[in-house]
């Protein structure tokens, strides 16, 4: 009895650490097979995203913007306005920041007679009278001349001569004349109508140089856009465009509008380009020479002083 019942617990006491065993190994291929499942599925997120990911688009390189500290090519120089000789007069009339080139322009006006008209503050609307101020001083001094000749030519007894012709503009202002008055324009003034008028009144000149400004408000891109436009209504309207010119860094001062050295030199060439050469000047005319007032000398004879004779002496 003993026997058996030992023999029965060794049995049981085997099957019970069988079935352990089998236990423990079915735990193990289980977590064998969560384990290859887990890095299997790891390693294809891993590979899909590697995948999929795509590199950024690569955009268009931006324009450069870097400017350049030289100015542009200055234009070739006009043709003349009129081959023949004659009148080598020009007039510019303009505002504070073309005065600034006061001594540099003359010297690239070669040949040129220049009268030079700037002043600070002047506006355009100022434009018309200040050419027309022209026209009438000369008048004025031509008829104080007239005058100052008849006197002479009377007072001398003679009969005065013919008048001279009253001056033409062409003859008082010149065969060109150039206009800068655009930089205190403000805008909606109506520029495009400024430059009609004056246009309208150097209808005899040979050419009209109009210079564009610096633009410093929308008023100056509102008048250098109308002078290049009328270029295409007047065949005689010239434009030297000083606006590409004056963004050059060193040629105006820190307001972005007045000359310093190196701008006044830049546009008195670029002015001078687009005047053209000078005609050849026509010898002076005769000079009207004044007589000699007549005058009439009277003699006086000297004063004849009475003889005298001697008293007598009365008798004793």
């Amino acid at each position: 009895m003993h026997r058996r019942s030992v023999s029965s617990a060794a049995r049981r006491a085997v099957a019970i650490a069988s079935v352990v065993a089998l236990g423990a190994v079915a735990v193990s291929c289980s977590s064998t097979e969560v384990a290859s499942t887990t890095t299997s599925e790891v390693g294809t997120t891993i590979a899909s995203t590697t995948t999929t990911t795509t590199p950024p688009a690569t955009s268009a390189p931006e324009p450069s913007t870097t400017t350049t500290s030289l100015p542009p090519p200055l234009p070739e120089p006009s043709p003349p306005a009129v081959a023949s000789p004659g009148n080598n007069k020009v007039l510019l009339v303009g505002d504070s920041v073309i005065l600034g080139a006061k001594n540099t322009l003359p010297k690239e006006l070669v040949g040129w007679d220049l009268t030079f008209d700037a002043r600070e503050s002047r506006f355009i609307t100022n434009g018309l009278d200040v050419l027309k101020a022209h026209k009438s001083d000369h008048d004025k001094l031509q008829a104080l001349h007239q005058a100052d000749v008849e006197k002479a030519y009377k007072d001398a007894g003679l009969p005065p001569p013919k008048p001279e012709p009253v001056a033409s503009l062409t003859d008082v202002i010149g065969r060109v004349a150039i206009i800068h008055l655009c930089t205190n324009y403000e805008i909606g003034g109506g520029f495009a109508g400024h430059i009609d008028r004056i246009m309208d009144y150097l209808k005899d000149l040979d050419r009209v140089v109009w210079v564009t400004c610096v633009e410093w408000s929308p008023g100056q891109t509102e008048a250098n856009g109308a002078i290049r436009d009328a270029a295409s209504r007047y065949p005689k309207l010239a434009v030297a465009d000083w606006a590409i010119f004056s963004i050059t860094p060193g040629y105006t001062y820190d307001d972005k509008i007045h000359l310093r050295e190196p701008g006044q030199d830049e546009i008195a060439k670029l002015v001078s380009r687009v005047v053209g050469p000078a005609p050849t000047p026509l010898p002076p005319g005769p000079t009207t020479t004044l007589p000699k007032p007549t005058t009439t000398t009277t003699t006086t004879p000297p004063e004849t002083v009475p003889e005298t004779t001697p008293e007598t002496a009365p008798a004793p």
